[in-house]
């Protein structure tokens, strides 16, 4: 259903720009308010967001508002006028009247906009922006709006009543009322009237279906029987038609696919909705007061080119000379788009598990109590890391790492090595919050990645579900947090979310070795969750945090503490401990959600701040699950520019950094603008290494006139695919710069390749260097030397073997370099569709990865289309490569070889990489350097080209070295 959410958005762009065939239309742009009010969105949205805090259905009220306003001769705000003596005011209209709402909101956030760019804004554009708003801040899609809008003189109550869709209309009406006004009757109809997805209606809107449908004494028979009872003792017949009930049954407060759902179970409340599955320039003026047009219709439009300031109030008082380097702008410039790429993320993770939100808001609290907010707790076991994942608070409970590993891979792909793991554990907590209907807030960002994880302290720090409330309180002041009002707010992040019975159920049966329940726990509950979680049963089965509420984030967890249904105990403990002072503060959190949003916000900031890592403490995690191969990158240039002629010391002194090379500019850019360049970086080295040994000569091209180079690029493993030779010019051109006639380009791919892996995420290694280039290429060779996607594994052995390498561990330790990169579909098609000449696919290709690529290559298509060798992790230098061939999920039959080959001693090999990443990691390192010794150049031997693509004009080294030897970079 995520293609709805989409299409639903579409549609909405459509409704709103409804001002039809009009060259009015044209003049709408996303950059309209660029100059004269460019934070017009960002003055709209903190508008909405404090009226959020005190009424949950503005959202669904503001966009109903702009619906109204645009089936109503357009999108023109006419639905705001006030009655005067020449208005009409549409609000007097049969829909509208004592049901539309949200003008006085409106009001502000024109008052708000009139502050910053006052006479530009209409109040036409104001409504649209805060639909969109309304939208995106409940959970829904956001989108970009199209502005410019005008708005009108006057108002047309009659029109209003004519072309508004009813609660009680048929199809044939509500397609009819879509078509006057330019929609169409199908998808614009059902996408938009997804809307009702959130919000509420009123009995006298649907009570007809209840009691006499269509005149007939019955109900409407295609209303579900028990929601009909429900909707019967909420509404009896002749009672108090303005009583409020939800629209969607499922989740009213957020914006998602449920309100499909009930149609499909004829839970649809309003009889327009169960229609959709139970049926077989210049005009107008900009308005400064959005309920009454101007008082001289000729006013000027008048502009600003100021642009509004942006205030950000924070009052924290940090321990940490670090925390002062947070802030809410540390990504403007290097990410500034973070937030919306997490926050696009976790919709779609929310459309396939409500319980997200929840479990990603206890992964930020569960890092942060140990050893601060530095994502410790994503770092997963290694010999040198003992995981936090496996504390006991954390055992088999702490969920999410799937979702935040999407977010990090989003983030990398847009921002790379920019933002740290604990960041995006810390805006997906907020994000998280806002989307299930809680307060947002801004966050203060800058946080680095530890190096290491601390199980022990998280045992000791991570409150229990069982502590009582002196526990609680030691375990929120051991940490820096208040121990009243920071643990009741922080608590109350218990209004969403689940929890397993074995957290709960020593209260139901044994409570502290009593052999009787928790006195504290309301008799009802206890005999529901002894049937759900009976004595020596299931630990592990689920029930919900809010009995009430369980998916939105508001303050019905404090009216459940009042009602004795806290589920656990530390939440019981809050308000049934006698003379606590945490009681009061439950109490006001309880009767005013407003008040706990509030403290819940400051709460949450403060927490975020418990001893962040920041400057060059730390790291940025490339993969959130482990720390990077080597992350002391540095470079000198004033290293670089040498005298010395020994080729060896030369070499030790523009390497004494081996990252140095990669640290250029042109290498950075490389990475920013192409995530593949990295595996295709490594893949030259290897189709070099392969042919005549680590030379260079994969680099040189065909020259006019000269038959001593036939250029390796257009052999057959090579044409087409090798890719990577302009990075590979850059650093060579930003060497030369520097150095002028020392480093060899077969040293460059072999620094390259190194640096790509580790930069991936993969191992660091000490790289022999003082190769030197060759003066010729050998295509014939590179077809004969270079292994195919299509060999079996006795042929791949046989390539190996043939250039010095073993067929065991070198085959697949190297083999493992696709863990990363990405496959034309020209090199693995045959497995598809006649594997072998069979006219049948591989039948070691999974079926379900068969079906997508069959998909994605259909027979006779594109054969250049691209996807993932590794479809867990694609851009990461992992071991998922092997776990992937476990699964006969390898994407080259040259891959899959390796263990599907039967009797096969590469077989073992591949389960010991799949179950020890340092293992393959150590190993992978080991085969990099035996294959970076292929055949080597060295002493006197070939040249150090000017040029990689071209050897030498005179065939003399600029440089040479006293020996013949490699000498590694250090």
């Amino acid at each position: 259903m995520a293609s709805l959410r989409y299409l639903l958005a579409a549609a909405l762009v459509v409704a709103f720009v409804l001002e039809g065939s009009s060259p009015a239309q044209a003049q709408l742009s996303p950059f309209f308010y660029s100059s004269t009010c460019p934070n017009v969105t960002n003055i709209i949205r903190e508008v909405l967001k404090n009226a959020f805090l005190s009424d949950i259905r503005i959202g669904a009220s503001l966009i109903r508002l702009h619906f109204h306003d645009c089936f109503v001769n357009g999108c023109d705000a006419s639905i705001l006028l006030d009655n005067t003596t020449t208005i009409v005011s549409e609000k007097f209209a049969g829909p509208n009247i004592n049901s539309a709402r949200g003008f006085e909101v409106v009001d502000d956030m024109k008052a708000a906009v009139e502050r910053a760019c006052p006479g530009v804004v209409s109040c036409a554009d104001i409504l649209t922006i805060a639909a969109e708003e309304s939208v995106a801040l409940s959970g829904g899609p956001s989108w970009t709006n199209l502005l410019g809008r005008r708005d009108s003189r006057t108002a047309n109550r009659t029109l209003a009543n004519e072309n508004l869709p009813g609660p009680n209309n048929t199809l044939t009406r509500l397609k009819d009322r879509f078509r006057n006004v330019g929609l169409n009757d199908n998808f614009d109809l059902v996408a938009l009237s997804g809307a009702h997805t959130f919000g509420r209606a009123q009995c006298r809107t649907f009570s007809d279906r209840l009691f006499n449908f269509n005149n007939t004494g019955n109900p409407d028979p295609t209303l579900n029987t028990t929601l009909l009872q429900q909707l019967r003792q909420l509404c009896p017949q002749g009672g108090n038609g303005s009583v409020l009930t939800n629209l969607d049954v499922t989740t009213p407060d957020l914006f998602d696919n449920k309100y499909f759902f009930n149609l499909q179970i004829r839970k649809g409340l309003l009889q327009s909705d169960q229609e959709l599955f139970s049926t077989p320039g210049n005009q107008g003026e900009i308005r400064l007061n959005c309920r009454r047009v101007n008082g001289n219709s000729n006013i000027a439009t008048r502009s600003s080119s100021s642009e509004a300031a942006l205030v950000v109030a924070i009052a924290l008082e940090g321990s940490s000379p670090s925390q002062a380097q947070l802030s809410p702008f540390f990504y403007s410039s290097t990410c500034p788009n973070v937030t919306n790429i997490i926050r696009g993320v976790l919709q779609k993770a929310f459309l396939s598990d409500i319980r997200i939100g929840a479990s990603l808001i206890r992964l930020h609290f569960h890092d942060c109590f140990v050893n601060g907010c530095d994502a410790s707790v994503l770092l997963d076991n290694t010999t040198t890391i003992d995981s936090e994942k496996f504390a006991a608070p954390n055992n088999n409970s702490a969920r999410g790492f799937e979702v935040i590993d999407q977010m990090k891979a989003a983030v990398e792909k847009a921002c790379p090595r920019v933002v740290s793991c604990a960041d995006i554990l810390t805006i997906a907590a907020e994000q998280s919050v806002a989307l299930s209907g809680g307060p947002s807030w801004t966050n203060l960002l800058g946080r680095r990645d530890s190096r290491t994880a601390n199980r022990t302290l998280a045992n000791q720090n991570l409150p229990s579900p069982f502590d009582t409330l002196d526990r609680l309180k030691a375990s929120f002041r051991n940490v820096g947090l208040n121990d009243n009002f920071d643990l009741v707010a922080l608590s109350g992040a218990h209004t969403f979310g689940r929890a397993q019975c074995r957290f709960f159920s020593v209260r139901l049966f044994n409570f502290n070795n009593t052999g009787n329940p928790d006195p504290t726990l309301d008799a009802t509950f206890l005999q529901q969750l002894r049937q759900l979680c009976p004595q020596g049963g299931n630990g592990s089965v689920l029930t919900n945090l809010d009995v009430t509420t369980p998916n939105v984030f508001d303050n019905k967890y404090f009216s459940n503490l009042r009602n004795r249904k806290g589920l656990l105990q530390s939440d019981q403990e809050l308000f049934s401990t006698p003379g606590a002072d945490t009681i009061d503060i439950v109490n006001v959190f309880r009767k005013n959600q407003a008040a706990f949003f509030k403290s819940f916000v400051t709460s949450m900031i403060r927490m975020g701040n418990l001893k962040p890592l920041t400057g060059n403490e730390g790291e940025i995690r490339l993969n959130c699950r482990r720390v990077n191969g080597n992350s002391n990158i540095q470079l000198s240039f004033s290293r670089l520019c040498l005298t010395n002629h020994h080729l060896k010391l030369s070499l030790r002194q523009i390497f004494t950094t081996p990252h140095a090379l990669m640290h250029q500019t042109s290498f950075w850019n490389a990475f920013n603008s192409d995530i593949r360049i990295t595996a295709s970086l490594i893949r030259l080295h290897f189709h070099d290494c392969f042919v005549n040994g680590c030379d260079g000569s994969i680099l040189l091209d065909n020259v006019a006139n000269d038959t001593s180079i036939d250029s390796e690029k257009f052999s057959m493993a090579n044409n087409n695919s090798a890719r990577g030779f302009e990075v590979v010019d850059a650093m060579k051109a930003a060497l030369e710069s520097a150095c002028p006639g020392i480093v060899s380009c077969a040293d460059i791919l072999a620094i390259a390749s190194e640096q790509s892996v580790n930069l991936s995420g993969g191992p660091s290694w000490t790289v022999p260097l003082g190769r030197r280039d060759g003066r010729t290429a050998n295509r014939s060779l590179a077809d004969q030397n270079l292994p195919t996607p299509f060999q079996t594994l006795d042929l791949l052995k046989g390539r190996f073997t043939n250039v010095g390498l073993n067929d065991n561990t070198d085959l697949v330790a190297l083999s493992g370099a696709h863990t990363f990169g990405r496959a034309q579909c020209q090199f693995f098609s045959q497995r598809l569709f006649n594997f072998n000449g069979t006219g049948n696919p591989d039948p070691t290709l999974n079926a379900t990865l068969l079906a997508q690529l069959q998909q994605l290559c259909p027979q006779g298509g594109n054969g250049s289309v691209l996807t993932n060798l590794d479809l867990s992790t694609p851009d990461g230098f992992d071991n998922d490569y092997f776990s992937n061939l476990q699964a006969n999920n390898g994407l080259l039959q040259s891959d899959q070889e390796l263990f599907s080959t039967p009797g096969a001693d590469t077989i073992p090999i591949v389960n010991n990489f799949s179950s020890n990443e340092t293992a393959f990691f150590e190993s992978f390192a080991v085969s990099m350097i035996r294959m970076g010794n292929l055949s080597l150049l060295t002493g006197t031997q070939g040249e150090i080209r000017s040029n990689c693509r071209r050897v030498n004009a005179n065939n003399l080294s600029t440089r040479s070295s006293s020996d013949g030897g490699l000498v590694s970079s250090i």
